[in-house]
C-alpha cells in the first residue's frame, strides 16, 4: 500500500481521526501530503492540510468536530519504497506478544503482501521458538 499512487479517501468518525492518522503515518510514512476535511458542504466547512506527521500531532489529543474525511495523496511514480524485512519484522512483532493473527494483520498495510501469505510465515515463525 506503500507504494499505491491512486489518492485514498477515509470517512472517519471525529473521535478515530487521531488514530487513523496516526495508523496512517506507520503505514504511508510521515510525509505524505494530507488533508483534513470536515463538515463539507455545510456552513463550518474547514480544512487542514499537511503532512500526515504534522496532522497526527494535531489531532492526537483534540478530535475534530462534525463529519470529517481524511484525503492521502498517492505516492510518487518515481518514489521507491524501501523494502521490509517481513520475516525480521514477524518475528519482532511475535516477540512483543502478539499473536499470529494479530502480527500478519499489522504487516498487510505496511508490505502489501496477501494476509495469508503473512499468516503462513508467523505460524511457522512461531512454531520455530
Amino acid at each position: 500500500m506503500r507504494a499505491q499512487t491512486a489518492t485514498l479517501v477515509f470517512y472517519e468518525a471525529p473521535d478515530r481521526v487521531g488514530a487513523t492518522l496516526a495508523d496512517l503515518t506507520a503505514a504511508l510514512g510521515g510525509q505524505r501530503r494530507a488533508v483534513v476535511a470536515r463538515e463539507l458542504t455545510k456552513l463550518h466547512e474547514e480544512y487542514v492540510r499537511g503532512v500526515l506527521d504534522e496532522l497526527a500531532a494535531r489531532f492526537a489529543g483534540t478530535p475534530p468536530r462534525g463529519e470529517c474525511c481524511v484525503v492521502v495523496a498517492g505516492a510518487e511514480p518515481g518514489d521507491s519504497v524501501a523494502e521490509i524485512d517481513v520475516e525480521a519484522a514477524l518475528r519482532e512483532l511475535l516477540d512483543q506478544g502478539l499473536g499470529p493473527k494479530d502480527a500478519a494483520a499489522r504487516l498487510v498495510v505496511k508490505t502489501g503482501k496477501p494476509r495469508r501469505q503473512l499468516y503462513q510465515l508467523a505460524l511457522s515463525l512461531r512454531r520455530e521458538r
